[in-house]
């Protein structure tokens, strides 16, 4: 990574990392939802400024490949999926809890399928291996959850959740050159989660399996 971004990357770090330790402290939503506009807001002017909109996925990309397509496909029968499985138990989210989905999401998407995707991708030509290593370190960012009350086992089957779901949508991402994507089905996912251990394993599996075998056809492509 070039070192004049470097102070942009070490920028959006430090300044995502405070929000969301603040965040949970303040007691009013109005001001939260405030200071997740003004950080975003900065960040996508730094980034245009800086001249790294298309560098990090924030474009239209190509989206004429048939992989890409199936890879969408499986992602949106999982959201249907989780839709019907919890039909009769949806709960209401608040204005604000929307909001800071949505920020986590794209936050996530900017940084794992951005930021960190770009950089693989200009130092090893090896497109399955540069997908792997960002799935496999957007799941390891998730090993936070053992910090939670959740059980061990539960936290170990949402990695290979996070590992699964990262798989596919690293791969949109990378053969499509674009987040403009991921961001809005990574967002449903999460919407629509049923966080169960039984459903985690099925869905992990549905994903992994046909992902790994279009990321293997694309690599003899």
């Amino acid at each position: 990574m070039k070192n004049k971004k470097l102070p942009v990357l070490i920028f959006f770090l430090i300044m995502y990392s405070f929000i969301n330790i603040f965040l949970p402290k303040c007691e009013n939503d109005i001001i939260k939802t405030v200071i997740l506009i003004l950080f975003w807001g900065t960040v996508l002017t730094v980034l245009k400024l800086t001249h790294q909109f298309k560098e990090y996925g924030l474009k239209i990309g190509n989206l004429k490949d048939w992989r890409i397509l199936i890879l969408n496909l499986l992602v949106v029968f999982v959201i249907f999926f989780n839709i019907l499985i919890s039909l009769k138990s949806r709960y209401t989210p608040t204005p604000f809890g929307i909001i800071q989905l949505i920020s986590c999401v794209f936050g996530e998407e900017l940084f794992f399928r951005g930021i960190i995707l770009s950089y693989f991708k200009k130092t090893f030509n090896k497109p399955a291996l540069n997908i792997f290593i960002v799935s496999a370190l957007f799941s390891f960012s998730h090993i936070i959850n053992l910090f939670s009350q959740k059980s061990t086992i539960f936290i170990a089957v949402q990695l290979l959740f996070a590992f699964s779901l990262g798989l596919c949508l690293t791969a949109i991402s990378y053969y499509s050159g674009s987040i403009l994507l991921t961001v809005p089905l990574h967002f449903l996912i999460n919407f629509t989660a049923v966080n169960t251990v039984e459903i985690y394993i099925f869905i992990s599996l549905f994903i992994l399996i046909p992902s790994l075998i279009i990321i293997k056809l694309r690599e003899q492509k």
